[in-house]
């Protein structure tokens, strides 16, 4: 990990975390005795309520835009409006990531989740006390967060400094949550990094508190996730975690989510990326693939041994989403790809693609730029 500090004179500095894969959601015991009936139980019990959680998830961020704005988000196409876009946002009730904050003084540690998807910072109940901290400072603002399945957070904002890996965000908005049914097992909190429209606490996410306070060197954040490890670079690309160049897109942070346009070709599927129905029923046709429909929702089945293709296109710059990123559960010789076909309320034309699509690059979001870059790993990408 790099060290890094920002005491007060301190030039602007960047650092690396490494990060912790975490497993949410208990393990899928198939009943029935044949392959196509196991896939086919699969996704009543498991990537239906993947699809609905991420579905609801994306339905409460648009509300929070208004809320926050007093205008309809331009995405939200749940009344008949059609955009075409794409969502980055990591995978939901399937593989989260999990980075180590200090937070208050003396600082609590703190193993949180990374969600470009959101944009609030907050720490689960009991795993933090602010009346322990001598630089917490209520504020008179509060959170709420809902989700599909039931589930919920919801709690008071404070004030305080929130660190990570050496770099401080001073007087950062941090929930405290009195109320909470999220998954707790690997995690005692959030760290939202999408824009400060769409924060329930109405407040900046941390690291666009960092570009403010002048921390960081550069205003951008990158992910790099490898089968056995995975970084998160605060305030620079690492040269030795990336080959060639960034394919960069422009980014419209009015959206409040990383959005920015793509093109798909080609044949392919890998877990959790969510189009549109009829787009997915056209890639099942060229590629020999069937698909099962269950409550309006389109999945993709293939045969283990013929994998279907699927390349995404960021200006001009195609990326092959790999074999051993497709699948999202394997049942004998049928897979039950992740590639899925949902109305997410974003517009008929509206992909949201998650961490398995990054899984295969290393992504940069740069903030100040208002761009998000993907380039191939480099090897294993370990810090220098």
């Amino acid at each position: 990990m790099t060290s890094a500090s920002n005491n007060p004179g301190a030039p602007p500095s960047h650092a690396t975390v490494a990060l912790v894969k975490r497993e949410s959601g208990s393990t899928f015991v198939a009943s029935a005795d044949n392959d196509e009936l196991k896939a086919h139980e699969f996704i009543k019990v498991v990537a239906r309520a993947h699809v609905a959680h991420l579905r609801a998830k994306y339905h409460h961020r648009l509300d929070q835009f208004e809320v926050n704005t007093g205008n309809k988000h331009a995405l939200d196409c749940r009344a008949g409006k059609h955009y075409g876009s794409e969502v980055l946002h990591p995978q939901e009730k399937e593989a989260l990531w999990t980075g180590q904050f200090a937070v208050g003084t003396p600082p609590v540690l703190l193993q949180m989740d990374l969600d470009t998807g959101s944009s609030d910072t907050f720490a689960f109940p009991k795993f933090y006390d602010p009346a322990k901290s001598s630089t917490a400072k209520r504020t008179s603002k509060s959170f709420s967060l809902h989700y599909g399945d039931g589930t919920h957070a919801r709690g008071d904002v404070y004030e305080e400094s929130v660190r990570i890996a050496g770099l401080t965000a001073q007087h950062q908005a941090f929930g405290v949550a009195t109320e909470n049914t999220l998954d707790t097992s690997d995690s005692q909190g959030m760290a939202g990094m999408a824009f400060e429209s769409i924060a329930s606490s109405k407040s900046l996410p941390f690291f666009q508190t960092m570009m403010k306070q002048g921390v960081l060197a550069q205003s951008v954040f990158c992910f790099g996730l490898w089968s056995k490890h995975a970084r998160f670079d605060l305030g620079y690309a690492a040269r030795e975690a990336y080959e060639g160049e960034f394919a960069w897109s422009k980014v419209d942070p009015s959206h409040g989510f990383w959005t920015t346009s793509f093109n798909v070709g080609g044949v392919d599927g890998t877990t959790m990326i969510v189009g549109p129905g009829e787009a997915i029923k056209k890639i099942a046709q060229e590629s020999n693939c069937y698909i099962k429909e269950e409550d309006g929702t389109v999945y993709l089945i293939y045969e283990h041994d013929k994998p279907p293709q699927l390349t995404l296109t960021f200006n001009g710059t195609t990326f092959t989403i790999s074999a051993e990123n497709l699948a999202f559960q394997r049942h004998g010789n049928l897979v039950v790809s992740g590639i899925v076909g949902a109305d997410m309320g974003l517009g008929q034309d509206a992909w949201v693609v998650g961490d398995t699509f990054l899984k295969g690059v290393y992504a940069c979001f740069d903030v100040g730029g208002m761009r998000v870059g993907f380039a191939p790993k480099a090897g294993e990408g370990k810090a220098e």
